[in-house]
């Protein structure tokens, strides 16, 4: 059975009233993380209604790991952000081979804010992309319908074949009322696994990625990005009846990582 948006962002709703315990985790200070991030602000500064209503604890999200698992997030950093992104992947090949395998030519998605989600119903939170890339009423790679618990963060593109962007820096169009105001980065690939053996057949890799610019790291509020809970966008494996560019439509859940900083979004 397959589940709309709109029925996900009615049990996103309902998911938020019920918090999901787990453990405190204190530093060598004895303050917990929660008291040190109290209330932090998700929606951004574009809202103050969001704001009031997507305040959440962050300091218990335990991030998903792969059967064969990513390094681990680098001493010092702590959790920023989580998203759901919704895109495609982008590939190209030569017509004058059929038997070539299509090249990666980078990705293109939205990203919807899923952190206080996964703080509070980490449950549901892990099925977002599943849900996300299932719903074929979505347009992407730059529509999803979103509520005051899923406001979009921002986007996902490539600049080259190397180096993914990351601009959560970013205001609504049109009708749209979302302003998310995150920061935004260059980023390198690092490391690779295969999505675990219960993905749906044709998953993309999850991803350890870097900052790509160390010497301007410390401008962005996120240093290292991991792409987890792949769904789709994986390439077939020859040019064969393929056009020179094509796109196969994916989702995945982005979690963002960086150094403590004492002002919050």
């Amino acid at each position: 059975m397959l589940f709309s948006i709109a029925t996900l962002l009615l049990a996103a709703g309902l998911a938020t009233a019920v918090p999901f315990q787990q453990e405190e985790r204190r530093d060598a200070t004895g303050l917990s993380d929660s008291w040190r991030r109290k209330n932090h602000n998700w929606a951004g500064r574009g809202s103050s209604r969001a704001a009031a209503q997507c305040s959440c604890d962050i300091a218990s999200i335990q991030m998903p790991q792969a059967p064969k698992p990513l390094p681990p997030v680098s001493e010092g950093f702590s959790l920023y952000h989580i998203a759901v992104g919704r895109g495609t992947q982008n590939y190209t090949c030569d017509l004058s081979n059929a038997t070539a395998i299509p090249a990666a030519a980078g990705a293109v998605a939205t990203l919807v804010n899923a952190t206080c989600l996964t703080a509070n119903s980490p449950i549901l939170a892990w099925s977002l992309a599943g849900w996300a890339y299932q719903d074929k009423s979505v347009k992407v790679p730059k529509t999803i319908p979103v509520n005051d618990f899923l406001k979009i963060s921002g986007h996902h593109f490539f600049t080259d074949l190397t180096t993914a962007y990351f601009n959560l820096d970013t205001i609504g169009e049109g009708d749209d009322t979302w302003q998310s105001n995150y920061s935004q980065g260059a980023f390198k690939k690092i490391n690779a696994t295969d999505a675990p053996a219960n993905a749906i057949e044709g998953s993309v890799p999850w991803l350890k990625l870097n900052s790509k610019n160390e010497a301007d790291a410390d401008d962005c509020a996120f240093q290292e990005v991991y792409r987890i809970n792949t769904v789709g966008g994986a390439a077939p494996k020859t040019c064969e009846g393929q056009e020179a560019e094509f796109q196969i439509e994916y989702a995945a859940e982005y979690w963002f990582y960086g150094k403590p900083r004492a002002s919050s979004y």
